[in-house]
């Protein structure tokens, strides 16, 4: 994670892949999770992004077009008044008016009553491209009658919803469980999007799995889960590696010409024919 100051064109921008980017508003979460990829930079006390951040990363998207989504993350913007939500994302549109805009926010959880009939009028307002709800729910505990109402008004109001989920061992790392965190998700109008196995930073080993439980936890749940409600198991890499799944390796190549070989997820060993 700390390799996001190699992708960071300004403080605060951080732009890893080509058509995304990442603006990290505030440091400020409603609680402060122990398995925390940001940990290195979240409650310390250094507030909000500052007007002439803001004033760099607009002109950077502006520059770059090919920016097609910005993640407005931290810490958690949600920890933002409405008036400050407002003014920024207003700095946003003057340029670019296109961009699709995620909302990454575990306020939903754990301070559901800060998405208020006044939040969802603001941002409603700046809706000259879509806004997604991005959340991290890790169990079916954290979905309460609070959080579902929560999620209800941004989905009521045409804001997609797509959760992120961290594997955590004791916590979550047990088929079942997920299995039913991925369901209610989807009950609650939450695409399950990412199941990310932990990542390498300092102090959080002991709630990392080794590589070969998820696996077996990630080929346990597509026997379990439908399309839509399956997520991408995935890890990010170290040293700026990036995002990748870490699902079972189905395709086994090609063992003659146009014949390839699969292996679904009972084992069972099928071959595919090219036209």
């Amino acid at each position: 994670p700390q390799m996001e100051y190699r992708y960071s064109p300004h403080p605060g921008l951080v732009h890893r892949y080509h058509s995304r980017a990442a603006l990290v508003v505030t440091d400020t979460c409603t609680s402060y999770c122990r398995h925390c990829f940001r940990r290195r930079l979240t409650g310390r006390e250094k507030a909000r992004i500052s007007e002439d951040q803001v004033s760099a990363s607009v002109r950077y998207l502006e520059a770059h077009p090919q920016v097609k989504e910005l993640l407005i993350t931290g810490g958690d913007p949600l920890t933002l008044s409405d008036s400050a939500l407002d003014s920024l994302i207003a700095r946003i549109r003057e340029k670019r008016r296109d961009i699709i805009l995620r909302i990454c926010t575990r306020a939903v959880v754990t301070y559901p009553m800060r998405v208020t009939d006044n939040l969802i009028r603001i941002l409603k307002k700046h809706s000259t491209a879509p806004m997604y709800l991005m959340t991290q729910f890790n169990h079916p505990r954290e979905i309460t009658e609070e959080s579902t109402q929560a999620v209800a008004r941004f989905v009521d109001n045409g804001f997609p919803a797509m959760n992120q989920s961290v594997l955590l061992r004791g916590v979550n790392d047990d088929a079942q469980v997920l299995s039913d965190l991925c369901n209610q998700l989807v009950a609650i109008r939450v695409k399950p999007y990412y199941l990310f196995n932990g990542d390498m930073v300092s102090g959080t080993g002991h709630l990392r799995l080794p590589l070969s439980e998820a696996i077996r936890l990630e080929q346990k749940l597509r026997e379990r889960l439908s399309g839509l409600a399956m997520p991408v198991v995935a890890i990010d890499l170290p040293h700026g590696g990036g995002k990748v799944p870490i699902g079972v390796p189905y395709y086994r190549g090609e063992q003659e010409s146009g014949q390839h070989l699969f292996v679904t997820v009972e084992g069972k060993k099928v071959l595919y024919t090219d036209p």
